[in-house]
């Protein structure tokens, strides 16, 4: 459903709809399937403990933010720069590696300081840098986004084994394997759901800022007028026809039209993940503060 909804048109689509069904039902069995065994394969009773809970709705978050960040940022460059897919792969490279050289540091930061402050920050960070990506334009360059991918990294290296090690600090050893589980999981659908959001997102606000930016390029306006006048008498130089020429300046118009509009779709979805960033800083103040000196799980 996920995969398929705005390439169907989500619920206009009866296929999308069938699969909505069938996945409301199947999950409320499910829940209910789990919750009445004594030895579940899935425990959702672990949901039952507050940091846990809270964990897994912050991890949700993340693993919205990166990967659809990480899907978005190589469409940005490819549609609208021009870049290849190899280059587009290797302009969000740099974060992966800053991501890693932070982890050593933010593993040994978990023992020292509350796993609660370092989530805080890690949010904060990220949504900053995703606010820093609402000003890209037609004509940013490569180091500007591979730096911007690099900010934002950075500050996620502060959220995965905070948020694990808060949210399975407290709990029993017998009950970690499940629990790792679960909070992976969440990571993955969170993630999934990013995508599918964000691609939509941008399909719909690219419709509504194309037909806003459409009504000012118009006979009316003198700008527009300006505009293709400029373009045509450059056109003609190779045409010889006036008309021609007038045809080619309009589609030229339109064509920055589609890219403008284009790139503000891509803007609004980065401003999104920043707010729903932001709105988990609040909750990282649900989580109780986990006992000292609690190491981080070991599967995360």
């Amino acid at each position: 459903m996920l995969d398929k909804g705005q390439e169907d048109d989500w619920f206009a689509s009866a296929f999308i709809t069938r699969l909505l069904i069938v996945s409301a039902v199947s999950l409320v069995a499910f829940v209910i399937w789990e919750l009445r065994r004594s030895e579940p394969i899935v425990d959702l009773r672990l949901l039952a403990d507050r940091n846990f809970a809270v964990g897994n709705v912050l991890m949700f978050a993340l693993g919205f933010s990166l990967l659809a960040t990480t899907a978005l940022l190589p469409l940005f460059v490819q549609t609208l720069l021009g870049y290849t897919a190899t280059d587009a792969g290797l302009v969000i490279s740099p974060g992966g590696f800053a991501m890693l050289l932070m982890m050593p540091v933010v593993g040994i930061l978990s023992g020292k300081i509350d796993a609660r402050w370092l989530i805080a920050t890690g949010f904060v960070g990220c949504a900053l840098a995703l606010y820093s990506m609402t000003r890209f334009d037609g004509e940013i360059d490569y180091a500007t986004i591979a730096w911007a991918r690099v900010f934002q990294s950075l500050p996620l290296a502060l959220l995965f084994i905070p948020i694990n090690t808060a949210a399975l600090a407290a709990m029993p050893t017998t009950k970690s394997n499940n629990a790792s589980a679960i909070i992976n999981m969440v990571r993955n659908i969170g993630g999934s759901v990013g995508i599918s959001l964000a691609t939509t997102l941008i399909a719909r606000r690219e419709q509504y800022h194309q037909s806003v930016l459409v009504e000012h390029a118009t006979s009316l306006s003198s700008q527009y007028n300006t505009a293709v006048h400029a373009l045509q008498q450059t056109y003609l130089v190779y045409s010889g026809s006036a008309v021609d020429a007038l045809h080619r300046a309009q589609a030229a118009v339109y064509a920055m039209v589609q890219q403008q509009a284009a790139l503000l779709s891509f803007n609004d979805a980065f401003w999104v993940m920043a707010i729903v960033l932001m709105a988990m800083v609040p909750l990282v103040l649900l989580m109780r503060k986990p006992p000292p000196g609690a190491a981080p799980p070991r599967a995360h």
